[in-house]
Formats: C-alpha cells, sequence, structure tokens
C-alpha cells in the first residue's frame, strides 16, 4: 500500500498541477475542505488546492497556511519514511523530497 501511495504522489507531482488558494469563512470552508478538527482556526480561511475541479485534475483542498510551491512539479520525487495513526481511520504520512 505504501508503495501504491508513493507512486500515485509522484505521479501527481510529474504532472505539474498548478497550487492555488481561496479565502472564505471557516464555516463555509469546513464543507469543501481537508481539516484538522481539534485546531483552531481563525474565521477567514484560506484554502489551498491543488489541480483544478474545472478540468477533474484537483486532488487535493484543505485548510493550510500556505504553499511552497507554484506547482507540483517543483516539488521533486516523494520518498515516504514512515505512516503512523493521528485518530480514528486517519493516517499521516512522513516524506522525504529527494
Amino acid at each position: 500500500e505504501i508503495q501504491k501511495v508513493e507512486a500515485f504522489i509522484n505521479e501527481k507531482v510529474a504532472s505539474d498541477l498548478e497550487v492555488s488558494f481561496e479565502e472564505m469563512p471557516k464555516s463555509d470552508a469546513e464543507k469543501i475542505a481537508l481539516y484538522m478538527p481539534n485546531r483552531k482556526y481563525p474565521e477567514m480561511i484560506k484554502i489551498y488546492s491543488i489541480g483544478s475541479a474545472e478540468d477533474g485534475t484537483l486532488i487535493s483542498r484543505e485548510f493550510c497556511g500556505g504553499p511552497h510551491v507554484n506547482c507540483t512539479s517543483e516539488i521533486g520525487d516523494v520518498k515516504i519514511l514512515k505512516d503512523e495513526a493521528i485518530s480514528g481511520g486517519v493516517r499521516r504520512i512522513r516524506i522525504r523530497v529527494q
């Protein structure tokens, strides 16, 4: 499974998908994006998206403090180092960018 996830991530990285954001009220953002339920967020939140819903390339939409890239091809190859349970049915993946 880890190898399949790693291959999926690297395929999307190589796809050169755009990374973009929009700002909205937290109550609206909670309906459309991934977030950590136990964290405190401001009332206005930025939602970062990888890919686009319009052209069917959207692979991630989540609460975030900001990207470090403009598109996925800037990331480089990803190697999964560890995965861990963070709550019921939720896993966190630790990676290294090569």
